[in-house]
């Protein structure tokens, strides 16, 4: 099952479930609604700064880009991981 796993040095990791295409977009929203509480994009300028406007307004491609662009900065990476189902057949 795909997760999003979001992991810093002062928090706690987070796990959503992202294991169909409504999840997947339900996580990337939570993590950007976390990252813009945190005040991650206090420094943010440019085309970063647009995107960043659009996806205050729940434009879910402009979430998806800025969090991708912003991967590499300090609190905002993130991950895909996968989890077993141990409800699953091929778990055993």
């Amino acid at each position: 099952m795909k997760i999003l796993v979001y992991e810093n040095l002062k928090a706690d990791p987070v796990y959503w479930d992202a294991s169909i295409p409504e999840k997947e977009e339900a996580a990337l929203r939570c993590l950007f609604k976390l990252l813009d509480e945190w005040e991650c994009y206090s420094d943010i300028h440019g085309h970063h700064a647009d995107l960043y406007r659009q996806a205050r307004k729940g434009r879910f491609e402009a979430i998806k880009q800025l969090l991708y662009l912003r991967r590499g900065y300090v609190y905002e990476n993130y991950r895909w991981g996968e989890v077993i189902d141990p409800t699953r057949k091929e778990a055993a």
